[in-house]
């Protein structure tokens, strides 16, 4: 299957390839990708995909925001180390914060430019690193961050999918990963945290990202897979051991 996925790649990088403008674009990532990934190594461009995924991250935090709120509420009123007086300053202070314009502003606009933006230059970087010095390619970096940013296009379906849940639980803890099997209070066990990492989405837009970086680098879609899911895989172990480490600090504490 690779073999032969590697050999459509070829043959579509042989052909000529097609102009779209950004609406045929976004609609190819989806139902294209090869096609798409082809026009943008002729003409790269990932202005609109970032806009999108900010405007994504916006609305998803206007969704989660008061479910986190609520359930930071809960656990300060639930921890045994606390006195009534303490919990009652806790959580006067939490409200507060929330309340105030600034920290709208922050948690709800410049976080989120920020914060995509930070995200997608580290780690397209990772991925230019891979593809031009692991895998002795040749791209520039515009094309690199032109295939990053149009796979986190997968946002959108994710959120899609992922609204009428977390408005249904009412909590900010949806899951659509292999986490979502584990039974109820388990969320700090380690398995958990692993199982996090295996969001469907997040596999699509490796298969995304490996596709275009095939089509970039002229490679095998095998080649650039393996390479993706080996900086993916990295990713996950520095990620569940700080979160194993931070949480066994807070114990601690």
């Amino acid at each position: 299957m690779a073999e032969l996925e590697g050999r459509n790649t070829e043959t579509m990088q042989s052909e000529q390839a097609p102009q779209m403008n950004t609406l045929q674009k976004a609609w190819g990532i989806f139902f294209e990708p090869s096609k798409t990934f082809l026009s943008l190594k002729q003409t790269p461009t990932w202005l609109f995909p970032v806009i999108v995924l900010i405007v994504v991250v916006m609305i998803t935090n206007v969704l989660v925001t008061p479910f986190r709120m609520q359930e930071a509420i809960e656990r300060i009123d639930q921890n045994p180390r606390l006195s009534a007086q303490q919990k009652e300053e806790f959580i006067d202070r939490v409200e507060e914060q929330q309340a105030k314009p600034v920290m709208k502003l922050i948690s709800y606009v410049i976080g989120p430019i920020v914060a995509i933006f930070v995200i997608v230059l580290v780690i397209s970087g990772f991925l230019y690193f891979g593809g031009n010095v692991l895998l002795g390619g040749e791209a520039s970096f515009k094309e690199i961050i032109s295939v990053y940013c149009w796979s986190g296009m997968v946002a959108i379906p994710a959120l899609i999918l992922k609204t009428p849940l977390l408005l249904l639980k009412r909590s900010a803890s949806v899951h659509t990963s292999l986490a979502a099997l584990m039974p109820s209070g388990s969320d700090e066990s380690l398995l958990f945290k692993i199982l996090t990492h295996t969001d469907i989405f997040v596999i699509w837009e490796i298969w995304l990202i490996s596709i275009g970086l095939a089509i970039i680098y002229k490679f095998s879609t095998k080649r650039t897979a393996s390479m993706v899911i080996g900086l993916y895989l990295c990713y996950v172990v520095i990620a569940v051991a700080f979160s194993m480490l931070t949480k066994g600090r807070l114990m601690m504490g």
